[in-house]
């Protein structure tokens, strides 16, 4: 058996369940070139034990398969592969445009799991989002209230380092990698993350505004003719509707019933 779905990498399971010298010594030697995890599942009435298959998940079992000690190795090597990818991503750039952007189809790109690739996205559109908070401050004439933030020393060092580019000093202050990792942020500026999308804020405000046109949206139905429109992935329909201060009032099973409502109106 083969596990990709949940690791985004393969795990094998074999069950062994007879066992005789020979087979144990061709299949150790047939498990040392397997690059890829292995479990192996073995019939405890067999006369082998943990120690015959080194470098090996072993899991010895009675007439029934114990798939709870299956999942909790798979958990740990889901884990360590989510470790992995994290670290991996950290200072990978990503190509950041459009108006929608499909996290997963980045992922399978890269070969990373989506989750880490989600995780290091949000951390970066909060960055993001907090030098620019810090940019508006300083331009409001509020230095103040911008130097309680944390972040302002990370929004002055950047326009440090922009003033260092435009000068053409960045490399002689070995700045140049340091510069990057702002102009990085910059991509992001604008961009909200649900589920497995970015989506720009323009889009944003181009679906409200279809969804507040008189007489077009009074139900759920409605409101997934607009979404269409736009070519929305299904799963972002009620995300995109949170996000947007929306609530469905379902009066049973079918989309034509419910009615759709904006917060406070």
């Amino acid at each position: 058996l083969e596990f990709r779905r949940v690791l985004f990498r393969s795990v094998y399971l074999e069950i062994v369940g007879f066992w005789t010298p020979e087979y144990l010594e061709n299949k150790i030697e047939k498990l040392k070139q397997v690059k890829e995890p292995v479990i192996l599942l073995i019939d405890r009435k067999l006369k082998c034990s943990e120690k015959d298959f080194p470098s090996q998940e072993v899991i010895f079992f009675d007439k029934k398969i114990p798939a709870n000690e299956v999942m909790q190795i798979l958990r740990k090597y889901e884990e360590k592969k989510f470790s992995e990818d994290r670290t991996r991503l950290e200072d990978m750039e990503f190509s950041i445009s459009g108006e929608l952007i499909n996290l997963e189809e980045i992922a399978s790109e890269k070969g990373v799991m989506p989750d880490a690739l989600k995780e290091v996205v949000a951390d970066r559109l909060a960055k993001a989002e907090e030098l620019e908070k810090a940019g508006r401050l300083e331009k409001a004439g509020e230095p103040g209230k911008s130097g309680e933030s944390e972040r302002t020393g990370e929004f002055g060092k950047a326009r440090e380092l922009e003033e260092l580019r435009e000068s053409g000093k960045a490399k002689e202050f070995g700045k140049i990698k340091e510069f990057g990792k702002f102009e990085d942020l910059e991509k992001y500026r604008g961009y909200a993350l649900l589920e497995n999308y970015l989506i720009h804020r323009k889009l944003l405000e181009k679906i409200d505004m279809g969804l507040e046109k008189p007489g077009l949206v009074e139900t759920y139905a409605d409101v997934v003719k607009v979404f269409e429109s736009f070519g929305l992935d299904r799963s972002l329909y009620y995300p995109v509707l949170d996000y947007l201060k929306y609530k469905v009032i379902w009066a049973g099973l079918s989309e034509e019933s419910a009615r759709v409502r904006k917060a406070g109106v």
